[in-house]
């Protein structure tokens, strides 16, 4: 099967349309922060006209950026997809990007290493918007 896949600007529907799959609450939470998202270098992966990832960096200075990403359940198929679109996106990126994945997010925590990153912060106790531990990753070009 043949699907419509590209790559829009972030707008933060896609992410209240995403999150509402799998993580309610979420949006609420996030929604200040996301907002401001729709300004930097942030995209969304769409698939048949349905969000299903959203990613990008916020430059926080020159040489520093915060990563951010949520991943939709019907991602799944798509993931080299969004992958390479990932490494695309981040291949313009010279300096620190540096980005959390929650610990018990295996299939996060192996993608955040196929994306070029390495573990800096092994465990970040409470440190989610609902108290989860994150593991700290960094890519340093």
């Amino acid at each position: 099967m043949i699907h419509d896949r590209r790559v829009v600007p972030f707008k933060l529907w896609h992410h209240r349309f995403i999150s509402d799959t799998f993580e309610p609450g979420a949006s609420e939470i996030l929604v200040g922060q996301l907002k401001s998202l729709e300004n930097s270098d942030s995209w969304t992966a769409v698939v048949d006209g349905v969000p299903v990832a959203c990613l990008g960096t916020h430059e926080l200075w020159p040489g520093r950026y915060q990563g951010w990403g949520y991943i939709g359940m019907k991602a799944h198929r798509h993931m080299k997809w969004i992958t390479l679109e990932c490494i695309r996106h981040l291949s313009g990126k010279k300096g620190r990007v540096e980005f959390t994945v929650r610990a018990d997010f295996d299939c996060g925590l192996r993608w955040a290493q196929r994306l070029g990153f390495i573990v800096e912060t092994p465990l970040m106790k409470n440190y989610g918007p609902f108290g989860e531990d994150h593991v700290g990753f960094v890519r340093i070009t």
